[in-house]
Formats: C-alpha cells, sequence, structure tokens
C-alpha cells in the first residue's frame, strides 16, 4: 500500500518515490528492501546479524541464513524451467546488482525450521514476535484480490488471509533463484504448513499448491472428527 509497484528497485543509495496510487495492494519487493534498510539503522547492525540474532538464535533455527550468509553451508541447488530443460542454478547474495538482495528475497531455509517458525504464530507469540503483533497478522488488512484459492484476500504485513471452506487461510510465499517455498498458516485447526520447491517441478503451480493445502486440510479435519467419536465412544463405556 506504499505506492510502490512490483517493477521498482533501488540501486545505490537512492530510494526512488512511489510510482503507483498509495492504499492500493502490489507485491512489491522494494517495500522489503526499504524495511530492510530500516532495520539496519534502528538496530545499528548488518541485516544478516540482525536475523541471526533476533530470528534464528531464539526458535534454535538450525538450517537457516542469508544469502551472503551461505558460503560452506551444505545447500541442495535449485533448478529454473528453462524452455522445459532444468538448468542448475543456486542462491547466491545479489548485492553487486541491488543492495535489497537480503532483505528483500535473501532467506534461505528448510521444512523443519520453517516450521519452528509457523509453530511460534500458532502459539500466539513467543521470544521474536508478541501476541499483540501476531493478532495484526491475522486481521483483516487491505483487499489483495484472488488469492491461489481463487477466493478473495487480504494482506496484512505480508501475509494473505481468505476463507477456504469455513476456515481462516494464510499464507506467503517466496522465490529464490532455483528455488520456491510457501508457508500456510490455518489457526482453527491448529495447522501450520510448510512447501519447499524446485523451481522446474510440475507441483510447484499455484493450481496444485492450493489442492494439496485443501487435501492437508481435509485429512486433519477427518482426523479431528474421528479422535472427537472415539472420546465421546470410551466415555460412553
Amino acid at each position: 500500500t506504499s505506492g510502490y509497484t512490483a517493477e521498482q528497485s533501488i540501486k545505490g543509495d537512492r530510494i526512488p518515490a512511489p510510482d503507483g496510487k498509495k492504499g492500493e495492494y502490489k507485491d512489491a519487493r522494494i517495500n522489503y528492501a526499504i524495511l530492510g534498510k530500516i532495520v539496519e539503522a534502528v538496530s545499528e547492525s548488518d541485516y544478516s546479524e540482525y536475523i541471526q540474532k533476533k530470528i534464528v538464535k531464539p526458535l534454535k533455527l538450525e538450517s537457516t541464513y542469508t544469502t551472503d550468509e551461505m558460503s560452506g553451508k551444505d545447500i541442495v541447488g535449485g533448478h529454473d524451467n528453462i524452455f522445459g530443460l532444468p538448468v542448475a542454478k543456486r542462491a547466491v547474495s545479489n548485492d553487486d546488482k541491488e543492495w535489497d538482495a537480503v532483505s528483500a528475497t535473501g532467506i534461505v531455509s528448510d521444512a523443519k525450521d520453517m516450521g519452528n517458525v509457523l509453530s511460534m504464530y500458532l502459539a500466539a507469540g513467543g521470544q521474536t514476535l508478541s501476541y499483540d503483533q501476531i493478532e495484526k497478522i491475522y486481521s483483516d488488512g487491505v483487499d489483495c484480490g484472488k488469492t491461489i484459492f481463487g477466493t478473495n484476500g487480504t494482506s496484512s504485513l505480508g501475509w494473505i488471509k481468505t476463507k477456504v471452506g469455513k476456515q481462516d487461510v494464510y499464507y506467503v510465499s517466496g522465490a529464490i533463484d532455483g528455488y520456491i517455498s510457501a508457508a500456510f498458516l490455518v489457526p482453527g485447526q491448529d495447522v501450520g504448513i510448510a512447501m519447499l520447491f524446485d523451481t522446474s517441478d510440475v507441483i510447484s503451480g499455484n493450481d496444485v499448491i492450493s489442492e494439496l493445502i485443501k487435501c492437508c486440510m481435509s485429512c486433519n479435519r477427518r482426523e479431528s472428527e474421528n479422535n472427537r467419536f472415539k472420546s465421546s465412544h470410551d466415555a460412553a463405556y
């Protein structure tokens, strides 16, 4: 809603004026770039150091790095799909091109670590975010049009909120060279789902991802109903 567009970026130390209309939702990478610089200015520390201190260490994440910390790390390489052929890619720091790379799309993680982060959200806060901050994410934000589920959605603090059946679903996605990630929260079912894909994978499209989430929600609902039936059945005896 800042007025920046998806095409805008920051080069050097100059922050351009917004090209779009303020108040309208745009998935613009430059917003994260500016926030990254604000974090560095307020904390008086490097962005990567801040992430390690405030997120990685408190949540005990073992395989989460910024792209400028990846040297020597055992990270599985991804692929891009070029004319139907998988071409090997590896996430790298892009700071020689744009200083916004790390704060915008420069964090690499795995499913286990992402699960730990989602657990923190479902627990309504902890060492990294407070209950009030979590509630702001769960609140209705600005209209963002259609979601990957084909439903209308709103956006608040980077998360998309929509209805899938009777459940509120929140999700955020990201992409970096060779990789696609998506994280989903279903607070009503106390479920968090992290998905990581190779960019060249045929199942990395939004249609397939949305169907996988619906399947997971359905399976979780049936399991909950079976557990409730078993509990009431046992109580009858």
